[in-house]
């Protein structure tokens, strides 16, 4: 999975057995360590019963919640 950060947008671009992942088990994300102690940072996609895209960032994660209607769409879709 790749983060792209571009002034106020973020963009995930998922490879198809990613997609494949996330449809089944709901979430997928990945963190990545740097710096002289390690620090995280980390980001993710979370299926949610809620109907709007929200996000979120604490303790160095981003969670970008996913419609449940449009996770599925995408796990049974060549989207």
């Amino acid at each position: 999975m790749k983060l792209r950060i571009r002034e106020n947008t973020l963009r995930f671009r998922l490879g198809r057995s990613e997609v494949e992942s996330f449809g089944r088990t709901g979430m997928i994300g990945t963190k990545v360590r740097f710096g002289p102690k390690m620090d995280e940072f980390g980001y993710s996609l979370k299926k949610t019963p809620q109907t709007k895209f929200s996000a979120s960032f604490t303790d160095g994660m981003i969670v970008v919640h996913v419609p449940a209607a449009d996770a599925d769409s995408w796990a049974n879709s060549d989207e």
